[in-house]
């Protein structure tokens, strides 16, 4: 489905608002210059197409908004994505996105069903539960051609244990 939205999320005014131009904008939206991008979807096939969120880097955020979060949970393909912002965020999807993941961003209240705003203590609870080593969740999904009718090959690395008295490493058996 084609699309061409953007969504400022506002977790201090707690507001999901349509504006125009996200993608060029989100520096201005946002209220700074020093941003990350998150790319939730893309497709090789068109890099024109994705679905892509942009917020404040870190280390620049200021009181109120570095203690300002929300959680955006999004499903594409029978598999979910949880990823918890701090500030403003500007969400933005663009050309040919997939017919699910369309859905979830077509209007505001689409977008507001995908999204809860967090007090601090849960953004840190959240936030610490997501950072075990043995986490495994989707951070971008990708469209690829090669990969489009089988399964990738995957190869097992061994795991390394810090060794008990913090000096050095030993092989995990």
């Amino acid at each position: 489905m084609k699309v061409f939205v953007s969504y400022l999320i506002d977790p201090l005014a707690r507001t999901i608002q349509k504006v125009r131009d996200g993608f060029d904008n989100a520096a201005s939206l946002i209220g700074t210059d020093s941003l990350d991008c998150e790319t939730l979807w893309s497709t090789p096939a068109d890099p024109d197409s994705s679905v892509e969120v942009f917020a404040a880097e870190d280390g620049v955020l200021d009181e109120p908004w570095s203690r300002a979060f929300f959680r955006l949970r999004l499903t594409h393909d029978g598999t979910n994505l949880e990823k918890i912002f701090a500030g403003k965020a500007v969400l933005a999807a663009f050309g040919i996105v997939p017919d699910d993941l369309a859905r979830q961003v077509a209007t505001p209240t689409a977008v507001e069903s995908g999204v809860e705003f967090l007090a601090e203590s849960a953004a840190i609870e959240g936030l610490a539960e997501h950072s075990g080593a043995t986490e495994r969740r989707v951070v971008h999904w990708s469209e690829h051609a090669a990969f489009a009718t089988g399964k990738a090959p995957a190869r097992r690395t061994s795991r390394r244990e810090e060794h008990p008295s913090g000096t050095g490493t030993r092989n995990a058996k």
